[in-house]
């Protein structure tokens, strides 16, 4: 059973039975096992196994060309290409990176005299919107920010 002992005794048995508390822990649990993913529902599109978003191998196999053309991703028909290609453009990320930090020109990154590096953070003073309550229970409002909010948040983090 579903219900742990301290559940059970308050759903009662019997005559005592109080089927409206079932139902809701029973829904909870449910909810809970679909969120988590240890139930699956086949006909539903949000929660469908993982499997069930994709193509099957043997599908794959037959028209893998051709569904790559149709994807507009015959680039990444080559997973040997693929990563040569990240893995260049990440060590020149990384290249160009560690020179703005030892140039000192990333304003976010400080050379400690120890020789270790340390980050330094936006101050939270800065006037950031909120967002809504659905995401963030502390959230005051779900309102747009004003024009001036807006470029506030854009000069408290800027791009790197």
């Amino acid at each position: 059973m579903f219900l742990d002992p301290a559940e059970r005794a308050a759903v009662g048995s019997g005559d005592a039975f109080r089927p409206s508390l079932y139902k809701v822990l029973l829904f909870q649990r449910v909810a809970q096992a679909i969120k988590s993913g240890s139930i699956n529902l086949s006909h539903s599109i949000k929660f469908r196994p993982l499997d069930g978003y994709m193509i099957g191998i043997d599908h794959w196999r037959r028209e893998r060309d051709d569904l790559l053309a149709q994807a507009g991703m015959t680039a990444f028909s080559s997973h040997t290409e693929v990563l040569k290609t990240l893995e260049a453009a990440l060590a020149d990320q990384f290249a160009k990176t560690n020179g703005n930090i030892e140039a000192g020109a990333n304003a976010h990154v400080k050379r400690m005299p120890s020789g270790h590096l340390s980050l330094k953070r936006p101050s939270r003073t800065t006037s950031i919107p909120r967002p809504c309550r659905a995401i963030s229970p502390s959230a005051t409002s779900c309102r747009s920010p004003k024009s001036s909010e807006r470029s506030t948040a854009r000069r408290a983090f800027p791009r790197v």
